[in-house]
């Protein structure tokens, strides 16, 4: 089957050794085929295709941001979307069951909004994109790795201020492989309660992962002080 990604390679490499054709598109540079403007309709978009490519099916994946293709509806190649931040846009995104064929949703306790709407939805939950070894030297206590801007997220580092001040964490922005495989905790904090791929990032890694307890299928997958550590939501003591 001959598959086009359209803004992630997420899973490229995972359909090619099951088989299938794998072509990736969007505006990022390591990907295939680059969209040089919004809104592109689709079968332009086939008909500009290296070596004659022609899609069996059509996976768009959710980068919160706007849709960069126009005209899926009336395509005759089957489609998916992937929606990732639905905790952001669920009042777009609901609407888009009539668009693609199926879609797929990363937070589980939003599939009611496509239900309102008569759209079926599928939960799949997210997962560490990144394979990593786990390593026995650990060079970090309790770390935090991620975006630290008071003007985005000011609750966000409110919280990792009183943390610092009760217990040693070392909070940074860089490459979460580069640090996780070599750290004792990994700290999670969420935006709206998702269960985020720093989740599996953090327990891809060997860490012990300590991640603020939430909703949309945290629980179901993974069991508390058993695989991981959860701490109520803004509670640094």
């Amino acid at each position: 089957m001959k598959l086009l990604l359209i803004n992630q390679d997420w899973f490229a490499d995972e359909f090619r050794a099951a088989g299938h054709e794998v072509l990736t598109c969007g505006v990022r540079e390591h990907l295939q085929v680059r969209l040089t403007q919004p809104f592109e309709p689709i079968h332009n978009l086939i008909a500009r295709l290296p070596g004659g490519f022609r899609p069996d099916r059509l996976i768009v994946y959710d980068e919160s941001a706007p849709i960069l293709i126009s005209g899926v509806e009336d395509s005759e190649v089957p489609s998916l979307f992937y929606s990732v931040d639905i905790h952001h846009h669920f009042n777009v995104h609901k609407y888009l069951g009539h668009v693609f064929d199926a879609i797929l949703v990363a937070q589980r306790d939003y599939l009611h909004y496509f239900e309102e709407v008569g759209v079926r939805a599928e939960w799949m939950p997210l997962w560490g994109t990144r394979m990593m070894e786990p390593s026995l030297e650990k060079k970090y206590g309790a770390v935090f790795v991620g975006t630290l801007q008071r003007s985005l997220n000011p609750a966000r580092v409110e919280f990792f201020e009183k943390l610092q001040a009760l217990v040693p964490i070392e909070v940074m922005t860089r490459s979460y492989w580069e640090i996780f495989p070599y750290s004792e905790i990994v700290v999670n904090q969420t935006v709206k309660g998702d269960l985020n791929f720093r989740v599996f990032e953090g327990m891809l890694s060997g860490a012990l992962l300590l991640t603020e307890k939430g909703p949309n299928g945290l629980e179901e997958l993974f069991k508390a002080d058993q695989e991981l550590v959860l701490y109520s939501k803004d509670n640094a003591e």
